[in-house]
Parts: structure tokens; C-alpha cells; sequence
């Protein structure tokens, strides 16, 4: 009797459990868009709060293909970050002054550091949807940061630490660039608004 019900626990905690974790699925809005070889990858974590998708070099270059806005600003954050915490709102007033650009705020660090991320989501309102890179990044934080940097921007290697904006084209031509002192990207975009204008 004693064996059965031992059996019966373990065969309900391993069903209701696995549950219980996180679970990945393909994010819909992309599945829709490009070759879904290229963006089979693309995963959204199953999260408590805002989205969380998997990112790689071949995601990114998708997104930016499938887009039709002009400019594309990558956002290199981490929830220990307190220069993140206070750029994010000043990079969130910016780009909310124009209508042509999107964000997007990268979390260098592992899937199973995603709980970190998620609690420091949940606190927050600013950021609707994150992006961690997969496990195509190898190393600690900072390779994983260093190497998704470099393939976006290969004259990016000044630009070390947290956080790091990179504004870019659809081409992944590099507008702008900084590491913590980001007040040179409203006049970087209300320039080249300006000479797109004329």
C-alpha cells in the first residue's frame, strides 16, 4: 500500500510539475513572417509577465528584414544594472518622440537567469516585450554580450559595458552608438528625421 501511494505522488508530481516550469513556444508574430527556417529558433519563454523571446543573429536580421520601420535601436541591458534602470526611462521618452523606430531591449545573460529577468520586468512598466540571447552564446554575461555585439556592430569594440544602445537601419548600417551617457540619441534621430525631411 505504502509502494502504490509513493508511486501515485511521484507519477502527480512529475505531471503537474513539468507544468509547472517554463514552458517555450514559437512567438506567432513571427512564425507568420519571412522563412521559417531562418526563424524556427525564435522562442517565447512562457513568462509571468511581459514577453520574453530568444534571440540570435538570424532573428535579429529577420526582424529587421520583415520591418517597415527606419530605424531599429538595440537596447543592452541587465536587471543589475542601476544605469539601466535610470537610461531606460530617458530611452523610452525619446523614442516615443518618433514615430519611425523600434526597440529593442537585449538581456545577455542565460535562459536559466530568466527569473531574474522576468522579477525585474515585473516591476517595471516601461519594457513590453524582451529579447534573451539563445544558447548559440556561449561563456558567461559578458562573452555572450561582447560576441551578439560584434556581430551587429563590428565597430562597436570602445562600447563596453552596460548599457550599451546601438541605433542601426533596416541595412544594419550603424547611426549611433554609446555606453552609459546615451543623451547624444535624441539629436542623432531628430537629425537624421531632419535630413530625411529635406
Amino acid at each position: 500500500m505504502r509502494k502504490q501511494t509513493f508511486f501515485t505522488m511521484i507519477c502527480f508530481i512529475f505531471l503537474f510539475g513539468l507544468k509547472a516550469g517554463t514552458n517555450i513556444f514559437f512567438d506567432i508574430n513571427l512564425s507568420w513572417s519571412g522563412n521559417l527556417q531562418t526563424i524556427k529558433g525564435a522562442q517565447h519563454l512562457d513568462t509571468d509577465s511581459v514577453p520574453i523571446i530568444n534571440l540570435n543573429l538570424q532573428i535579429f536580421k529577420e526582424l529587421l528584414s520583415n520591418s517597415s520601420t527606419e530605424y531599429h535601436l538595440v537596447v543592452l541591458f541587465a536587471e543589475w544594472c542601476k544605469p539601466c534602470t535610470e537610461s531606460i526611462p530617458i530611452i523610452d521618452s525619446i523614442s516615443s518622440e518618433f514615430q519611425n523606430i523600434i526597440c529593442y531591449y537585449v538581456y545577455p545573460d542565460t535562459e536559466k537567469n530568466v527569473k531574474f529577468l522576468n522579477k525585474y520586468l515585473h516591476n517595471q512598466s516601461i519594457i513590453t516585450k524582451a529579447y534573451i540571447l539563445d544558447n548559440t552564446y556561449k561563456g558567461n554575461v559578458k562573452r555572450r554580450f561582447i560576441t551578439f555585439k560584434e556581430q551587429i556592430c563590428t565597430d562597436c569594440k570602445n562600447n563596453v559595458g552596460f548599457p550599451t544602445i546601438i541605433l542601426m537601419d533596416k541595412n544594419m548600417k550603424i547611426l549611433y552608438r554609446a555606453t552609459g551617457d546615451i543623451k547624444g540619441l535624441r539629436d542623432c534621430l531628430i537629425e537624421l528625421n531632419a535630413h530625411n525631411k529635406s
